[in-house]
């Protein structure tokens, strides 16, 4: 009795640091769209603010069932059988966390999960690690395949930017790394393969299966988000070349403000990225417009998500208290 009164009392004081996170990530994000230099009146105008809002719920969407995957490995995982109604109001909630400075508070939120259902927080905090890391590499891969021609174009710039030197100096360190790598193998290969053979079970690999082709729909979703915001304020109909172009590129910026430390939702690392790769495709004027204007419009989407899903569960506890009522 003793024992669940103290765990009571420790999810009560993580909820509790929960929401006093939450208050810090909304005041993060209202200084942030505070700060932008956005023309708010190409979002509300009569001839866009339909567009701007339907790409914002589009958007919410992508947020919401963003959630699935990592549900999966968790029950790849730990052999059990959570819904995905369980984990979505965590999984909205931990994603508004990304604003905060540091790139750790979204991670670190969803082992809340762990908490609620009495897991264990290491393998929680594994199928986040999974999660993101499939995720990433499903972006880049389908980034290479759509921005291979501006991909190479940019490390042959960057080849003459930093001379050979360096080129040889990040050659020779990737295989250095890569020799450390096989070294430890050789040692701990035992343990190694233990590891892998218990955490990479079936499940999981059938999970992971599943997950890589979500990944790559969502992807496709919000890179088309942001190829319909350009043709918007450019108000031009873009290729099919410039539409893949820009759609990789944008995944390629993703994906390096993604994995940059410390920089809260990936704000300065996008915009440098995409300006690159996309300069000769589109203006430089209409990206950095576009991709402010994606911030604000996903800043909406991120919160409206987690108040819908925090309003449903509401409502959802409150039915089922009702119903027990009546038993």
């Amino acid at each position: 009795m003793e024992k669940r009164k103290n765990r009571i009392n420790i999810t009560k004081i993580i909820k509790y640091i929960g929401n006093i996170v939450m208050i810090l990530a909304i005041v993060i994000i209202i200084s942030k769209i505070q700060s932008y230099d956005v023309d708010y009146s190409i979002i509300f105008s009569k001839k866009n603010i339909f567009s701007f809002i339907l790409i914002t719920l589009i958007y919410s969407v992508t947020v919401i069932l963003g959630g699935i995957p990592w549900t999966n490995i968790i029950n790849a995982l730990l052999s059990c059988k959570i819904q995905y109604w369980e984990t979505m109001l965590i999984y909205t909630k931990s994603n508004v966390f990304k604003y905060i400075p540091g790139n750790v508070f979204q991670y670190v939120g969803r082992n809340e999960l762990a908490v609620n259902k009495n897991l264990k927080h290491s393998r929680v905090a594994l199928s986040t690690l999974i999660d993101v890391s499939w995720n990433i590499f499903s972006i880049i891969l389908l980034a290479i395949l759509l921005a291979r021609k501006n991909l190479f174009r940019y490390v042959t710039q960057q080849y003459e930017n930093f001379g050979k030197e360096v080129f040889i100096f990040f050659v020779i360190s990737i295989l250095v790394v890569l020799l450390l790598c096989l070294i430890i193998l050789k040692k701990k290969r035992k343990e190694i393969v233990e590891i892998l053979h218990e955490v990479f079970s079936i499940e999981l690999t059938k999970a992971l299966g599943k997950n890589f082709l979500f990944y790559i729909i969502q992807g496709l979703v919000n890179a088309g988000l942001y190829v319909a915001i350009f043709s918007i304020i450019s108000g031009e109909c873009y290729s099919i070349q410039s539409i893949m172009s820009c759609m990789g590129a944008m995944l390629v910026a993703f994906a390096a403000g993604f994995i940059t430390p410390g920089a809260p939702g990936g704000v300065g690392i996008r915009e440098a990225v995409s300006l690159f790769l996309l300069g000769t495709v589109i203006g430089e004027s209409v990206i950095l417009t576009g991709i402010v204007i994606m911030r604000v419009l996903s800043i909406v989407g991120d919160i409206f998500s987690f108040i819908l899903i925090w309003i449903i569960e509401k409502l959802r506890n409150q039915r089922m208290g009702e119903q027990r009522n009546v038993k």
